[in-house]
């Protein structure tokens, strides 16, 4: 019963780091006046890496939620990775605001909260990998 325990420790812990790690990268990056990011040629890049990174950020939220809350149903998943997501975002925007050469900006909220609600489509896989296939 003990070792069990502490796999169940070992599990939140695990899929807890992704979240900590990425939302450090996001603010890292946000408090910068020139972040180092790709430029690409299409018009809405900026926009475009908000949706990535946000994407990558849903990912990791629903990872930690999931192996944190695994009595919790579909909709506890998905009400709370939106909630996580979408104030970090406008935090994150209102964070910029103060940053000199940055801005506040409503459109990149709504691609970070687009790249949230995408995520949330990973919802089964991401329970499989946690529950039915992790060896933790």
């Amino acid at each position: 019963m003990q070792i069990k325990i502490e796999k169940e420790k070992l599990r939140r812990i695990i899929f807890t780091l992704p979240v900590i790690m990425i939302s450090s990268g996001i603010f890292w990056l946000s408090n910068q006046s020139r972040p180092p990011l790709p430029d690409l040629v299409f018009e809405l890049n900026d926009k475009f890496l908000h949706f990535i990174a946000y994407f990558i950020f849903g990912i990791s939220i629903l990872l930690a939620v999931q192996a944190n809350g695994k009595k919790w149903n579909q909709r506890q998943i998905i009400i709370t990775v939106i909630i996580i997501g979408f104030i970090y975002g406008i935090s994150d925007e209102i964070h910029q605001y103060y940053i000199p050469g940055r801005s506040f900006d409503f459109f990149d909220w709504i691609a970070d909260a687009a790249g949230i609600c995408i995520s949330l489509f990973f919802l089964k896989n991401i329970r499989k990998i946690i529950f039915k296939n992790s060896i933790l």
